[in-house]
Order: structure tokens, then sequence, then C-alpha cells
């Protein structure tokens, strides 16, 4: 099936300088999908600086999305579309605090999102061994995320981040976890280590209660620019070939097999 999407779209922003150290945000956006929905999208954010290394940020918004052709129209042996889904909608509400020293950077974020009408994969009653799509969710998600840089030497940095949910997330692997990024420049080459942790999540499934064990992966990449247009590199993933397998609560057991090591070659040009 053949479908096209006519999107029309209006967007405007006000800057309020309440004072030098204190300024509003007052903006909104409205879009008209044709023949599936049309929303408008306010946004509002104060962002405060008492001094040049601290700053603090507070901001509500609201965004939707409409659903793709897949989950409308889709026909095959594993998915049946559904004409009649609604679009997804998500409040948000951030607290945001940011300190910027000479050599280093943190940022510090809790947030609260209300989601709504959030379309869901779910087996389909009139065929087996079939998927289809429904509004099925309606969820709140709080949480905080850390993420840091600091600049060791003119060649070498570290960056780090972390994330948690206070509950349980849409994807409940993703509840708790960090990831480490070391990057080392030396005139044309570029040489990267970086490492993911994901803690322990259990959950039930369609069979038996299912239990992820917390994991660690390590990969790595390094490059070499020939010219200012032209980059070739090498990268890895799993290096340690770690044997995992991550939650998933669609699936009969709750149990998806991890990605073992995998290698590529990638070689950039820009024209």
């Amino acid at each position: 099936m053949q479908s096209t999407f006519e999107t029309r779209s209006i967007y405007g922003q006000i800057k309020v300088p309440f004072a030098k150290q204190l300024t509003l945000f007052l903006g909104a956006r409205y879009d008209d999908v044709k023949a599936i929905d049309s929303k408008l999208s306010p946004r509002i954010s104060a962002i405060y600086s008492p001094t040049r290394a601290h700053t603090f940020k507070l901001q509500y918004g609201e965004s939707f999305r409409t659903p793709v052709t897949n989950e409308l129209y889709s026909d095959d042996d594993v998915t049946k579309g559904n004409p009649n889904l609604k679009s997804e909608y998500v409040k948000t509400t951030e607290l945001v605090w940011r300190y910027e020293g000479q050599d280093w950077h943190i940022n510090s974020v809790l947030f609260y999102n209300q989601l709504v009408d959030f379309i869901n994969l779910v087996p389909n009653s009139a065929a087996n061994n079939q998927f289809t799509f429904e509004n099925q969710l309606d969820d709140i998600n709080r949480g905080v995320e850390l993420d840091s840089m600091i600049h060791i030497t003119s060649d070498l940095s570290v960056e780090a981040t972390y994330s948690e949910y206070f509950d349980t997330p849409i994807k409940p692997t993703f509840k708790r976890f960090a990831s480490v990024i070391a990057n080392y420049h030396h005139q044309q080459w570029v040489l990267s280590l970086n490492s993911v942790w994901r803690d322990a999540v259990s959950g039930p499934t369609m069979t038996s209660d299912f239990t992820q064990p917390a994991y660690f992966l390590l990969g790595g990449a390094v490059s070499w620019q020939f010219s200012a247009r032209s980059e070739i590199s090498f990268k890895a993933h799993n290096l340690l070939d770690k044997h995992y397998r991550v939650y998933d609560p669609r699936v009969t057991d709750g149990a998806v097999a991890g990605v073992g090591s995998e290698y590529s070659l990638h070689y950039q040009i820009k024209f």
C-alpha cells in the first residue's frame, strides 16, 4: 500500500531577559498532519546563572508523535497495521544544573515525564504468530541523568554518563545504566575506548519470571584522517565477546540474546 502524509507546521519563541542572571523563554509549535492529527505543543523555560560557573534551568514542554506508515498500514507475515491508532503524547518537566570548570564540566538533570497513548506492539488476536499495534500505554517516568567530561591533557579526555529511572521505563533494561568514553587525539590519529554498564533487571514474561544479570561491555575505535575530507576507521563492539541476554517482556521467555563481538572497517569522504 502506498500512502502520503501532508504536514503543516508553525513555530514561535519569545525571549524575555528579566535580569543579567535570569532569562525566560516562551514558545509554541503547532503541527497539522492532514487526516491524522493536529496539536499545539507549548514550551516554557527559565535560565538562571548566578555565577559564570553555575547555570540552573527549569523547563516544561509538550510534544507528540503521529503513527508511522508501518504502524498504520503494514500487512505481512509479522505485523498487521492498525489505521485507528492515535498520536503518542508526552509532557516533560526538567530541572537542570550545569557546572563549567576550567578543564571539566558536569550536567545533572532531574526529569518527570507523563506518557499518554504510547504505541505498543501486541499479539494480533485475529492471527497466530502475528503482531499488531495499539495505543496501550499511559505511564509516568521519573529519574536522573548525569554526564561529565574532563580534559586530562590537550590530547586526552574522558567522558562519563549515568542514568537512573525511579520508575520502571518502557524498556526495563534501561532502568539503570552508565557509560565511560576515553578519547586520545594525536595529529591525524584518534583512539577511543568506550564501556557500557547495565544493572540487573527482573520482570514477568508470558511463561515465568526472568532476571537479566548486570553486564559490562567494552568497545573501541581507531581512526586516521588522511585529509580534511577523508578518514578511515576501525571499530569494535563487545571486545571481550560477552555473552548476555536482555530482558524483553514481549518475548515468550523474556530473553533476547545480546550481540557478540563485532568488527567493522569504515572509509568516509566528504564532498
